[in-house]
């Protein structure tokens, strides 16, 4: 039987009224009645198998019958701070991707060749919502207000920290060479014209490892979703 998937901002409770987006979505769209069991994430990373009570389209209430706890664990947290690209619909497609293989935290940031310093993170953050319900991931995912590139490697972070760029004259480490499996991941990733040399080597200062995602030259998104990957792949011993 296939598994119908709602989010629901509320805490977890004993009964969740889902709002009318989502009631809707139950009511009309997938045509649901009482007693049909439902699954129902809030962020919090358990997975709450329901039935619905009240099929309404507007405030739909579902009874929690049990809980699977911690659905998705992973053993690292994982933090992208990027450049966003000048066409929304590519940052956005990175947002969907990164979510779907497992990701904690995005920062948008500001670098001195970004085309890009608004972004819309209430749209971002119903984009984080259907990956979630899609890739059944029950922990979600924070994105932050853009914020200036020196600000963020400023701030004191912990764990492993990585910057990736593409200034050939400046030493890298491959990362999945240097990645380690658990704890804390921060990976910044440039802009389409990549960082400026003041950029990378302040990082490094700040200590951030210099690193490069294999050969190819790739995209501001495509590099984003090529860090996520490696991390993701990285770790999928530590679940076994």
């Amino acid at each position: 039987m296939e598994m119908h998937i709602f989010f629901c901002e509320q805490p977890a409770a004993d009964k969740f009224m889902l709002d009318q987006v989502e009631s809707n979505h139950l009511s009309r769209v997938l045509r649901l009645k009482k007693g049909d069991p439902v699954s129902v994430i809030n962020g919090d990373g358990n997975l709450y198998l329901c039935s619905v009570e009240v099929p309404d389209a507007r405030k739909a209430v579902v009874t929690v019958d049990s809980i699977e706890r911690n659905f998705d664990r992973r053993n690292n947290y994982l933090h992208i701070a990027i450049a966003p690209t000048k066409n929304m619909d590519r940052f956005e497609t990175f947002v969907e991707k990164v979510v779907e293989l497992g990701i904690d935290e995005i920062s948008p940031i500001v670098t001195s060749r970004s085309e890009r310093h608004k972004v819309r993170t209430d749209r971002i953050a119903k984009i984080i919502v259907s990956a979630m319900k899609q890739s059944l991931k029950s922990s979600g995912t924070i994105i932050n207000e853009p914020v200036d590139i020196g600000n963020f490697t400023g701030a004191k972070r912990e764990g492993q920290l990585f910057i990736a760029h593409c200034i050939e004259d400046i030493s890298t480490e491959f990362m999945g060479n240097v990645c380690k499996a658990g704890g804390k991941v921060t990976i910044l990733i440039g802009p389409e014209g990549d960082f400026t040399r003041d950029e990378v080597e302040e990082a490094i200062k700040r200590g951030y490892i210099s690193i490069n995602l294999g050969k190819s030259r790739l995209r501001t998104e495509t590099a984003g979703i090529a860090a996520c990957s490696q991390v993701y792949f990285i770790n999928q011993g530590e679940l076994s």
